[in-house]
């Protein structure tokens, strides 16, 4: 069976690729988030963040994309499938 989706904030939300359809919300600080999920990918629907550049981010669908409110420091993470081979490895600045 499938491990079920979970979160730790402010450790990453980590959703695998292979998941019934399910939605989700988060306390994340202050913020609420609302996470929708299926078998193909995951995205943040709506977030009462200031930013809410996680909800514009949309949905992420490959291995290893994160999405990330900075606000409410939640990350959430998809896990699973063929890593993506364009991603991005680190970030250095």
């Amino acid at each position: 069976g499938h491990i079920p989706p979970s979160v730790c904030n402010p450790r990453p939300g980590r959703f695998f690729l292979g998941y019934a359809a399910g939605e989700k919300t988060y306390q994340a600080g202050d913020y609420t988030l609302t996470v929708e999920y299926d078998q193909d990918g995951a995205q943040v629907l709506a977030s009462d963040c200031p930013t809410r550049d996680c909800v514009h981010t949309g949905t992420i669908t490959r291995s290893g994309q994160s999405i990330v409110c900075l606000p409410g420091r939640f990350i959430l993470h998809l896990e699973g499938g063929a890593a993506d081979p364009n991603a991005i490895d680190a970030v250095l600045g």
